[in-house]
């Protein structure tokens, strides 16, 4: 959020209809008012939000190459053709409208990816890259 987004969003005239909240620590209720979660990014890591998202039970979309595959953790993720028009993300969103919808953190965590178990793996690595440095590696 900056200064050149918000000129961004005057620019194309949406400004009204855009929200800006800055960090928020309260994620999930944010994830719990929204129908669906796009991602069109260029390159994503691994897509954590995804995972979130996912875990609410959002359908989600990101562009297929963008992120790597193994975010799809639920069967909720759908990856779109890189270069999908707006029109086309737009239609594939609404071909999602009235899906059921239901809690999947217990599928990402299943999945090896929720929270406690990338804690523990984060820590795991820590402590490995602490003994490698220990013994001069």
């Amino acid at each position: 959020e900056g200064p050149a987004l918000r000129a961004e969003a005057g620019r194309l005239g949406i400004a009204e209809a855009v929200r800006f909240l800055g960090a928020r620590e309260d994620v999930p209720a944010l994830l719990q008012a929204m129908d669906a979660f796009a991602l069109p990014t260029r390159y994503e890591g691994f897509g954590i939000a995804l995972l979130e998202a996912q875990a609410a039970g959002l359908p989600c979309f990101a562009p297929d190459g963008a992120v790597p595959r193994e975010a799809a953790v639920t069967g909720l993720l759908r990856l779109l053709p890189p270069g999908l028009s707006a029109a086309g993300w737009a239609g594939e969103i609404l071909a999602a409208k009235g899906l059921p919808r239901r809690c999947r953190a217990e599928e990402v965590e299943a999945a090896g990816c929720g929270a406690e178990t990338a804690a523990r793996r984060l820590e795991a690595l820590y402590e490995r890259c602490r003994a490698e440095r220990g013994r001069g590696l």
